[in-house]
């Protein structure tokens, strides 16, 4: 009887140890599986990491390709192998350019000339006693250009004046401070230069819609005709600017001769010849005036100049992707001219970066 009992416990030992060595074998595959998952998961985070900087350096590489670019242009005309100084859309910066591979990631870089848009930053400026003006024609090129390329039931202009402006005195149609301080999230009305053209979502009935326009009406965005950085006396590149801004500035110019070119005459003859090369060949159009300054006495232009053929500031875009990793760094560039170094010739005005 002693002896069975002997038996039945060593049976019980032994199953009690098979059961611990079986929970031990689990508990240390899931210990080892986990090991496993979180070593996976740190590679994966680390080679992430490794690829956005090699792709955030890369899109940074990317302009300073384009400056140089920038750079190399003006280089051209200053050796004379251009005969004419300008900026159009016939140069190499304006170019469609084949990618680059750059540490490993495919960039792609834009330039587009910011002095073909109407200036938001040109409709007021200080006369000689101080006092601010608005800008007769570029206001009525921007009223234009709205009812050309939007249909809303109220201009969007005095908002835009009334936020631009140093005073608390709302236009017709606009809204000052009191009107910024007494919403959901108050704001407060800028009163001065915008900082970028976002700045128009700021204000009162400028929805997404408007400003991004409409796929469904083939709208142009707000984006590709007006702009924060373009020429400080609102003048616009004939060059590069689009029809519809040429349109709008040269309809709202009561002083022109009888016959000008038309909007559409002008960006055929860009089409047609690369570019504007000369102001004389933008008074041979009949839309500026470049009267006779060696005359005795001098004769002044018969109406104001809107038109160039030149630019200083430029939008950029860098676009790197590596892997899964996309970043686009962009910036807007003034560059100076009268400066040949290329770390003196360019001021960045505006860096953002997207990843």
């Amino acid at each position: 009887m002693m002896l069975r009992k002997h038996h039945t416990d060593l049976r019980d030992d032994e199953g009690l140890a098979l059961l611990l060595t079986l929970v031990f074998i689990v508990l240390l595959t899931a210990l080892v599986l986990n090991f496993s998952y979180d070593v996976q998961v740190d590679a994966t985070l680390i080679g992430n990491g490794s690829s956005d900087r090699d792709a955030y350096l890369a899109a940074r590489s990317g302009i300073a390709t384009a400056l140089s670019v920038l750079h190399a242009d003006v280089l051209n005309n200053a050796d004379g192998q251009s005969q004419e100084i300008y900026d159009g859309p016939d140069e190499p910066w304006s170019l469609p350019g084949e990618p680059l591979l750059i540490r490993d990631a495919v960039v792609n870089m834009t330039i587009r000339d910011e002095y073909g848009k109407l200036n938001l930053n040109a409709l007021i400026y200080v006369d000689q006693d101080g006092i601010e003006v608005e800008h007769p024609v570029l206001v009525a090129a921007l009223e234009t250009l709205f009812a050309n390329t939007r249909q809303l039931d109220k201009s969007p202009v005095d908002v835009i004046l009334d936020w631009l402006d140093n005073d608390d005195n709302p236009r017709p149609n606009g809204a000052e401070s009191d009107y910024y301080e007494a919403l959901d999230f108050p704001l407060t009305c800028k009163n001065g230069p915008m900082d970028s053209i976002e700045e128009l979502l700021l204000l009162p009935g400028m929805t997404p819609e408007i400003y991004f326009g409409s796929e469904e009406l083939e709208d142009l965005p707000l984006y590709d005709v007006l702009t924060v950085h373009g020429n400080p006396e609102g003048k616009i590149n004939a060059n590069t600017a689009l029809v519809e801004v040429i349109d709008a500035v040269l309809s709202s110019q009561p002083d022109l001769p009888q016959a000008p070119a038309d909007a559409a005459e002008v960006t055929g003859y860009v089409e047609q010849n690369g570019a504007f090369i000369s102001e004389q060949q933008l008074s041979d159009l009949g839309i500026i005036s470049l009267g006779d300054p060696n005359a005795q006495p001098p004769v002044p232009p018969t109406f104001p100049i809107m038109f160039d053929i030149k630019s200083d500031v430029f939008r950029i875009w860098s676009d790197a992707q590596l892997d899964d990793t996309d970043v686009r760094i962009e910036i807007y560039a003034r560059r100076d001219t009268q400066q040949t170094g290329e770390s003196q010739m360019f001021r960045i005005v505006d860096w953002r970066e997207y990843r």
